[in-house]
């Protein structure tokens, strides 16, 4: 059975869980396997740029953020380095004011520190667009439909009571994230060497 849309996916749910009874719940299934997926799984292809306007030293991160990969500002060929929101009270940073030396994320805003005004480049990852009727495909699926089935038959099994099932779709889902993000780390890094950057 091929899996690559929403509606397949449910049906593959139902028939791996050896289910007919179970329609009213497979979106929920997939809804809590995505949530789960949001936050471990990670692809190059959820890679974007966008430029921010920072005003005194803040700037509202996008609606599909997840991590930062870089920040740059205004004509910076250097990336700002990254400091917890500890970090730049302690040195100081939050009170000062001159080119930023560093970022940090506080909930859903970017602060660059020394405070300034200006433009700020962000690489960051993405969040993957979840599947629904209107969005029947994501690239996660097309690569992945087997950490799509895997997470979501964990939480039929949850659902279900079933342990056995529990156990093994657990252990599947495992290492399909593993090869999610073993794909994404060959795909960024590829054969280069490791390097110690010593700050």
């Amino acid at each position: 059975m091929a899996i690559t849309n929403y509606n397949e996916l449910k049906t593959a749910i139902a028939s791996w869980a050896n289910r007919s009874d179970l329609s009213a719940s497979l979106a929920d299934f997939v809804t809590l396997a995505e949530a789960d997926m949001k936050v471990r799984a990670k692809l190059t292809q959820w890679d974007t740029e966008t430029s921010l306007t920072v005003t005194s030293g803040s700037a509202n991160l996008p609606a599909d953020f997840a991590a930062a990969i870089s920040v740059q500002f205004g004509d910076q060929l250097t990336d700002l380095e990254y400091m917890t929101p500890r970090q730049l009270k302690d040195r100081g940073y939050l009170e000062a004011s001159g080119d930023p030396v560093a970022y940090s994320i506080i909930g859903s805003t970017l602060r660059v520190a020394p405070s300034a005004s200006g433009t700020a480049a962000l690489l960051y990852t993405a969040r993957f667009t979840s599947l629904s009727d209107a969005a029947p495909t994501n690239s996660l699926l097309s690569l992945f439909p087997d950490a799509y089935l895997y997470g979501s038959l964990v939480h039929a099994a949850i659902f279900l009571r079933d342990d056995g099932l529990a156990q093994v779709a657990k252990g599947a889902y495992e290492e399909a994230i593993g090869r999610v993000n073993g794909y994404m780390d060959s795909r960024r890094f590829g054969n280069a060497p490791l390097r110690i950057r010593v700050s």
